[in-house]
């Protein structure tokens, strides 16, 4: 059974329209963009939504982020917690046993020197 599609929002009528390839927005039209992208991101709302409403792309958005500063979120949804408050578990299964963890690439190999790379290696014996 597929997953219905992502609500697709409308832009709102302000910026309808007002994104043309070349063309310089107005100052008054530009600065009404750039509150309103700061303000929804301030709120919460993605970049996919805010470029989605402003009829502008998600590159747009984050380059107004980023022009005034504003540190962007992590990708994807935020972590859940359960109702105690408690963070859920990272790891699933068994903890590993002492030295399952290592691999051959981390055991010291004979006439490698730590720093050096494989080209300047070549030809020793």
């Amino acid at each position: 059974m597929p997953y219905p599609p992502r609500p697709q929002l409308r832009p709102l009528p302000a910026f309808a329209g007002t994104a043309r390839t070349g063309t310089v927005p107005s100052q008054r039209l530009q600065a009404q963009l750039e509150a309103f992208v700061l303000a929804e991101y301030g709120a919460g709302r993605s970049l996919r939504q805010i470029a989605e409403l402003i009829d502008r792309s998600p590159t747009a958005v984050r380059r107004v982020l980023d022009k005034h500063g504003v540190p962007r979120r992590a990708v994807g949804a935020p972590r859940q917690t359960d109702q105690a408050g408690l963070r859920p578990p990272t790891s699933v299964g068994p903890a590993p046993r002492p030295g399952q963890n290592e691999t051959p690439a981390m055991w010291p190999r004979p006439g490698i020197v730590p720093g050096s790379s494989p080209s300047t290696l070549r030809g020793r014996s």
